[in-house]
């Protein structure tokens, strides 16, 4: 999914050849195994990955701490699914509390547009995040929804972390590397 978004976002970007529909060579490349069966979930990515009306969410890092900014890039894919206009969106992220932020924004497509319409693209802070999963969504209000309309990602409170105390021994590593370790685990503190 992640992959579809990333490319279907672009706007100059026209097509994309997906190669390996079966597996060859006992690689495990496919979307189907070597039988002609879809692999579990590949089926309906596929479906949502080429829908006409799709939204691109993409979220970086996807996993992150309670305080720290998340990258919000969202864009809709539109292969002329919906007339010429403006059309107003709601994004949200959802936790296990329920909304936790709302952006609203508008969408103007136009004749002969663009194969993708970019909406999003900036650091959020949610305040008071807490330990869990949470879901951005993008909706178009007052019609059926785009495909692809959530993205996943995973909080977590730096104060629920193990506390690092004693000694910290590296073997067999580069002397290249040891900074960028010293710098994360003192990060973490």
């Amino acid at each position: 999914a992640t992959l579809f978004s990333a490319l279907r976002s672009n706007p100059k970007l026209a097509g994309y050849s997906l190669t390996s529909i079966f597996d060859a060579g006992g690689a495990g490349e496919g979307v189907m195994d070597t039988f002609g069966t879809y692999k579990a979930g590949h089926l309906q990515m596929l479906q949502e990955g080429w829908a006409p009306l799709r939204w691109c969410l993409l979220l970086n890092p996807t996993h992150i701490y309670a305080d720290q900014p998340l990258r919000v890039c969202a864009s809709l894919a539109s292969e002329d699914a919906l007339p010429p206009g403006d059309y107003p969106v709601t994004f949200t992220i959802h936790g296990s509390n329920g909304v936790v932020w709302t952006k609203k924004s508008t969408l103007a497509i136009k004749a002969n547009g663009p194969m993708a319409y970019p909406l999003i693209d900036e650091d959020i802070k949610v305040p008071n995040l807490t330990d869990g999963s949470y879901r951005l969504i993008a909706e178009l209000d007052n019609r059926p929804n785009a495909a692809a309309s959530e993205a996943p990602f995973q909080v977590t409170g730096r104060e629920t972390l193990p506390q690092i105390s004693g000694a910290v021994t590296v073997a067999g590593l580069a002397a290249s590397a040891r900074p960028f370790l010293f710098k994360q685990v003192y990060h973490l503190m």
